[in-house]
Parts: structure tokens; sequence; C-alpha cells
């Protein structure tokens, strides 16, 4: 076997799924975690801003609704315009299909992933 490589027993995998049952960390916790990995001390820090699956993401650790301290720049720039968080459910559509064009005259706000793709139903249908 590789060094490094152990093959975990049942004994193992039983320790360690209870050891982690139960644990919650507090967000002081999850704002050092987040810190740690992703702050600006970090090497791999490209200064809050990264693109993936061709959306443009920003580092916001404290957003209620952020997914790993990162939130979709396009609902940031719609949040601002209306004044408020956008739910988990509400959808910002890209006007000209250009996923990283976010300014808000290219963006409108769905209320749900339905009423979103009804709107890409019609544009199919033209």
């Amino acid at each position: 076997m590789p060094a490094g490589i152990y093959e975990r027993t049942e004994y193992h995998r039983i320790r360690i799924s209870e050891g982690s049952k139960g644990l919650k960390k507090s967000e002081d916790h999850k704002r050092k975690i987040g810190l740690a990995h992703l702050g600006s001390k970090s090497k791999k820090w490209t200064g809050g801003k990264k693109i993936s699956g061709g959306y443009v993401f920003i580092y916001q650790i404290n957003h209620p609704y952020s997914t790993k301290h990162y939130v979709k720049q396009a609902r940031l720039v719609m949040e601002k315009h209306i004044g408020r968080y956008l739910t988990p459910v509400e959808v910002v559509h890209h006007i000209n299909g250009n996923s990283t064009d976010d300014r808000i005259i290219n963006l409108k706000l769905f209320p749900n992933q339905s009423k979103h793709m009804s709107l890409h139903n019609e544009l199919r249908k033209q």
C-alpha cells in the first residue's frame, strides 16, 4: 500500500461518524475557516471574485444566502437595486444571454424558476 493511504476499517468509519454528529460551528468559527482558506493572506486569493459556470461570483462572508461565502454578482446587483436580499427561490435573468454582463439594465427578476423557464420556452417558440 502506498505511503499515506490507509484502509479505513468499520471501527474507524463509526468513530469518524460519531465524532462529527451534532457539531455546530459558530459564525465566528465559520468566518475564521473562510478567512483561512479564502482570505487575502492565501496564495490563491483572487480579490474576492471568481468565475464559475459562466457566472461571476463575489466573496460575501456575511451574506445570508451565500454558498461557501460566494454569491452571484447578478444577485448582488439586483439586491442593491431593489433594496433587499433576494429569497433563495428568486431568479435573476440576463436579458442579452451574457451571464457575465451584470449591469442592472441587463437583469430581470423572476419570482421563481418556473416563471423564468416560461420566458425561455416562449423565446424558443419565436
